[in-house]
This record gives C-alpha cells, sequence and structure tokens, in this order.
C-alpha cells in the first residue's frame, strides 16, 4: 500500500515515510490545524448550466468549495450537510481541561476501504493522545492510547472517531486505525445528512466516556495482573480460547491441529516472565 501522504505534522517522532513536519512540542489548536492543512472553511455553491447565452440554476445539486484556494472539491446532493474542519478538532479539544495534546494530523491523497482497495479523494485526519502513555504492572512496553477523528467533504466517508492504539501518519495506518479490532470499544459516525448537530452531541458525550474508560481499563488491567495463576487455571484458559470442535465436525487431522495450537499458547506461558512480573509475586 502507497502512504499517500499529502500535508501534515508529528511531534518529535518522525512517520516512517519522512514526509510530515516535526515540531518538538504539541501545538494548540490553531497551530495544528495550520500544520495539518486544516486552516481553511468549505463553502457551498449554487450549480448552473449553460444554454446559449444564459446560465440556468441546477436545483438537486451543489458545489463545495474550499474558501481559501477556491479549488472545488466535490459536487454533492442538495441534502448533503457539510461539517467544517473546525469540528472534530473542538469536538477533541474540549474533552481536555488544557487542550488535548495532537500527535498528528494532515491530509491524505485517499485512503483504503475495509477490503484494503484504495478509494481517491482527500481525507482529512487528526490524531489526539487519550491519556499519558501507561504501562501495566510486570509489562514494560508503553500502550499508547489515541483518540483519532477523520473525514472527508466528497461524500466518501462519515465523520468518524476511533479509540485505538494506532499512530496514524499515512494512509497504511489510516486503513489500521478505522478498520482494525483495535477501537472497537468507540467507534462514532457522524453522517453529513440530516440534523448534524444532534449527532454532534451525541458524538460528545461518547468521547466524554471513552476518556474515562481508558481510566478504567488500566485499573483492571493492574488488577488482573496481580491475580495468581496456576497449571490448572491456564490449562482452563488456553481450551476456552482455542476450543475443540464439537463432534460431528472432529476428525483426526483437526484434533492435531487444535492440540498444537494449545501446545504453541502453552509455550508463551511457559516462557520466561519480565524480571517486574516476577518480583510481584
Amino acid at each position: 500500500m502507497a502512504h499517500l501522504f499529502d500535508k501534515g505534522f508529528c511531534v518529535r517522532q518522525p512517520a516512517w515515510h519522512g514526509l510530515a513536519e516535526i515540531v518538538q512540542d504539541y501545538p494548540g489548536l490553531e497551530q495544528a490545524m495550520k500544520l495539518a492543512g486544516h486552516d481553511h472553511q468549505i463553502v457551498e455553491r449554487q450549480l448552473a448550466i449553460v444554454q446559449g447565452d444564459q446560465m440556468m440554476p441546477l436545483s438537486g445539486y451543489k458545489a463545495l468549495q474550499r474558501e481559501d484556494t477556491g479549488a472545488v472539491i466535490s459536487v454533492m446532493n442538495a441534502s448533503y450537510e457539510v461539517i467544517q474542519n473546525r469540528v472534530p478538532w473542538e469536538l477533541i479539544d474540549t474533552l481536555f481541561a488544557n487542550g488535548a495534546k495532537w500527535d498528528t494530523a494532515g491530509l491524505l491523497k485517499g485512503r483504503f476501504d475495509g477490503t484494503g482497495k484504495e478509494v481517491k479523494g482527500q481525507v482529512y485526519w487528526c490524531l489526539s493522545l487519550l491519556d499519558e502513555p501507561s504501562t501495566v504492572k510486570g509489562d514494560e512496553s508503553p500502550t499508547y492510547p489515541y483518540l483519532a477523528a477523520t473525514w472527508s467533504h466528497d461524500g466518501s466517508q462519515a465523520l468518524r472517531f476511533r479509540a485505538m492504539s494506532v499512530r496514524i501518519v499515512c494512509a497504511n495506518t489510516h486503513h489500521t486505525a478505522m478498520f482494525g479490532n483495535d477501537g472497537a470499544d468507540l467507534d462514532v459516525s457522524i453522517r453529513h445528512i440530516g440534523d448534524v448537530s444532534k449527532r454532534i452531541e451525541k458524538a460528545k458525550m461518547a468521547l466524554q466516556l471513552a476518556r474515562k474508560s481508558q481510566s478504567v481499563y488500566l485499573e483492571m488491567a493492574n488488577y488482573l495482573a496481580n491475580i495468581p495463576v496456576n497449571d490448572v487455571g491456564i490449562d482452563l484458559f488456553i481450551e476456552k480460547i482455542i476450543p475443540m470442535p464439537d463432534a460431528n465436525l472432529l476428525t483426526d487431522r483437526v484434533r492435531g491441529n487444535v492440540m498444537k495450537s494449545r501446545e504453541q499458547a502453552r509455550g508463551i506461558f511457559d516462557s520466561p516472565l519480565p524480571a517486574a512480573f516476577c518480583a510481584s509475586g
């Protein structure tokens, strides 16, 4: 998959393609929108057709135009409701008393859909840390909880929010963030039809819950990390996540595959544990 990167920024850690502008500190909302290329309004224009020397209004459709450059982005059905770029930025920013920590944001020249097929058209995204990177007792690798928003102005996708641990820097990571299993607990979309303002209020409530759920997750993860597990418990757990099929579907080959998978899983538990986990008793 191509990166399809157009414009944007990253804080401290560069993107793999090396094209994003690097900043050393988290920018404020206004600066972040400018660095991302999102600091413009989308305006609606009446369409018309030329008949001889006359201009005849075209009903049922409208053109969407960037106010700053005058570029026509798309031609949409008249029922399409524009959601301005500032909306997702402000929705996320209001979750934090001192403003969001904008880690990456920018524009893509396209995206990949759920099947991995490339879809043409400009895609906007912004990504903030939901909280500080955290670790679970016994595991020194940090988890980065992100909250992302992604949208377009050509009807190819709704305004979508997702909480996950994927850092978006290109079309590839955008695809993983939007369609991977990571983030399924918070997946909020606002379609560009009907009363958009009501949907925005509902999305705001869902985003507030997402930030609270991160602290609940850490509390539960650390609680589970302190529970001792013996061999019997490990075997029961493996049998639960790798079940044996029903008798009418069971063959010697299937049985052998299941047992092999269980042995591989058991090998993970039998491997050396981090020193911090061993010390926790």
